[in-house]
């Protein structure tokens, strides 16, 4: 009884871990929208959910959020730091071989197979905290710039 309590508090977890982090996609691909961006939002999350495709669409769709917020950022001269894609791919290729790992790919002996297993991990830890927080900071930071041009705006157009 106690070890299906901890699988069911696991799904749990993992579920809502998965929900928010599909709201985190989403919004981030909802503030870049200009009429130039690669994708809709609503694209970006429903190919996540096609079998097979979705294997290969989560690393596309991660890659590419963070190219289109730097474009994006260069069309509307938002002003952020100078950060190369080599964050993404050190994530991307964590989660990859984590990945691999989970469906029986192994690396090494036994010996090493746990040791390996545990860098991965907290690797891919690391990374995706790196990355993620990184991301949310473009998407605020975005978010702040449209703001305060609206405002400019709607200073220079009052309304009657």
């Amino acid at each position: 009884m106690y070890g299906m309590m901890i699988s069911f508090a696991q799904i749990f977890a993992y579920l809502a871990f998965m929900i928010l982090w599909l709201i985190f996609i989403y919004r981030c691909w909802a503030v870049i929208q200009d009429g130039k961006a690669f994708m809709l939002p609503e694209t970006a999350i429903w190919i996540l959910f096609l079998p097979f495709v979705n294997a290969v669409w989560i690393f596309v769709v991660q890659f590419l959020l963070f190219r289109e917020m730097k474009k994006y950022c260069a069309r509307q001269s938002v002003v952020l730091p100078k950060v190369g894609s080599c964050l993404v791919w050190i994530t991307l290729f964590v989660q990859f071989a984590l990945v691999l790992r989970q469906i029986g790919v192994e690396f090494g002996s036994p010996a090493t197979k746990t040791a390996i297993r545990d860098v991965l991990l907290v690797l891919n830890i690391i990374s995706m905290s790196v990355y993620y927080s990184f991301l949310a900071w473009m998407a605020e930071t975005i978010q702040g710039h449209q703001t305060t041009l609206k405002r400019q705006i709607d200073a220079q157009n009052p309304s009657p």
